[in-house]
């Protein structure tokens, strides 16, 4: 019953956007598992690219709330990724579009 009511959510959702963008939702949804930034998601990547740019991202994260320098190699990783069409267009989208969105769904939940 949850499942086809969210399927029915989804399907809704999604009923105005071209194929592109479905795509990228469907990537999004399926890469959710990895526990990255959600415009990294968008994109399809093998096993061993998911876990180099999930390491990568750590490294990044600690060395700088530690104040250490990042290394040269995971700067050069994250810099290839976000140079990336499809993540770069997932990253733009989500900062174009996150506050319309927040705003329509406080207003669905009355807050």
């Amino acid at each position: 019953m949850r499942a086809a009511a969210f399927a029915s959510i989804v399907t809704a959702g999604v009923a105005n956007t071209n194929n592109d963008q479905k795509t990228s939702l469907q990537n999004i949804a399926s890469n959710q598992r990895w526990g990255i930034s959600i415009e990294y998601t968008a994109a399809i990547a093998t096993e061993a690219q998911w876990i180099a740019l999930r390491d990568a991202l750590a490294v990044k994260r600690i060395n700088t709330n530690y104040g250490t320098s990042v290394p040269e190699a995971v700067t050069t990783l994250l810099s290839t990724w976000n140079a990336r069409t499809d993540v770069a267009a997932a990253k733009t989208a989500f900062d174009s579009n996150l506050s319309s969105v927040a705003t329509a769904w406080n207003s669905a939940v009355g807050q």
